[in-house]
């Protein structure tokens, strides 16, 4: 008996409409951006700005001379320290293009998913570059690639593409606010002065991995800077009790969970009732530790990490401490969605999107002309992946 079959060309194929799109994680710092003074990504609004323009945003120290009782004022007045941070201002685009041939072949309307698509894409670039922003030095001349084809947003020299030498100087001009591994000093000290290769060479992952050592060391540098240094602006004081906020990668925040202090405050004094979801034992968010937020920002560690600069080759990841103002991002152009104008007689679609800021660390000249972070303490640890 025969059994007939179907030809290959006869069999149907049934091709679903319904498309399931690539996971784009949001903004993980975005909760701490705002135009107000307490932001720690302060967000200024300068419409009418465009790639190519240049802002400079003052700065004005507190006073700290011991002024005089009963003794001649006239002459013995302080100077007002004052400085100002030059923001550099360049565009950003992206576009997708259909030809109307191809749109026919396919069984959904691709063009729907362009919008949607252009809009993660322009929210993923600037995430990336405020977290790039981070990880970089402070310059006063405009950054490497500006104004050219692919453009500059972040103002200041990336740790990736600085030399030893600006390394080096940045590290020296922030002694008080930058901290390698548990301790720059004393037992397990692992900072070599001047010298920022060989301080990170130093950091192993036995003593070095990020934990609430680290998170007491960076908030007390925050509060007691060095003479004449301008001190880390708190985002909290209740009472006069000082706090911030700490972004930290994946493979620090894992460290910091396991770490003893904080186990044993979430089970012994986080508070749980309420909620299934608000039980710190059995779900995922923030750590809080010592009037400090803790946040888990996954780019950090892709973005910015030293692979292999620690001990024996292990890499070496930042944990940034962060009161006001430690970041400003300087907006012209808001993301605008613009559309192909040759189509080459309708046959072609395209639709992009554009966009114009400058991204940078708020930083202050001093007097003898060093250039220091105005508003973020920096620790590197040990960053070791999950096994």
């Amino acid at each position: 008996m025969a059994v007939t079959t179907a030809a290959a060309n006869n069999r149907g194929i049934q091709f679903e409409k319904d498309v399931t799109r690539e996971m784009v994680r949001g903004n993980m710092l975005k909760p701490y951006m705002g135009s107000g003074p307490n932001s720690v990504i302060r967000v200024w609004d300068m419409k009418g700005k465009t790639g190519g323009d240049q802002i400079n945003i003052p700065l004005v120290s507190a006073l700290k001379a011991a002024g005089v009782g009963n003794g001649l004022l006239s002459g013995a007045e302080e100077a007002i320290q004052n400085s100002s941070c030059r923001y550099w201002l360049d565009w950003t685009r992206n576009a997708v293009k259909e030809s109307v041939a191809e749109l026919k072949k396919m069984s959904f309307d691709i063009y729907d998913y362009a919008g949607p698509l252009l809009s993660e894409w322009a929210a993923t670039q600037q995430r990336d570059e405020i977290i790039r922003a981070l990880a970089s030095l402070p310059i006063e001349a405009a950054p490497n690639g500006y104004s050219g084809a692919v453009g500059r947003r972040i103002n200041g020299r990336l740790w990736s593409e600085a030399s030893a030498t600006e390394m080096n100087t940045w590290m020296t001009a922030n002694a008080d606010r930058i901290l390698f591994g548990i301790a720059n000093t004393g037992t397990n000290g692992n900072r070599v002065a001047g010298n920022f290769a060989a301080s990170l060479a130093n950091i192993d992952q036995t003593n070095d991995i990020a934990s609430t050592t680290m998170l007491d060391k960076l908030k007390a540098m925050g509060k007691k800077p060095q003479v004449g240094n301008p001190k880390i602006s708190s985002l909290m004081m209740d009472d006069g009790y000082e706090g911030g906020v700490v972004f930290v990668g994946t493979n620090g925040f894992y460290a910091l969970k396991s770490d003893p202090k904080i186990v044993a405050m979430n089970k012994d004094a986080r508070p749980r009732e309420g909620r299934f979801k608000d039980n710190p034992l059995f779900n995922d968010g923030d750590l809080l530790y010592d009037k400090m937020i803790i946040r888990e920002v996954p780019e950090i560690d892709t973005l910015t990490s030293f692979v292999g600069a620690g001990a024996a080759g292990i890499s070496v990841a930042p944990i940034f401490y962060c009161g006001k103002m430690a970041l400003n991002m300087v907006m012209g152009q808001l993301p605008k969605e613009t559309y192909l104008e040759d189509t080459d007689y309708q046959h072609y679609d395209g639709r992009g999107i554009t966009m114009a800021y400058g991204v940078g660390k708020t930083w202050f000249k001093l007097a003898n002309g060093n250039l220091v972070d105005w508003g973020v303490a920096t620790g590197f640890h040990a960053s070791v992946d999950p096994t």
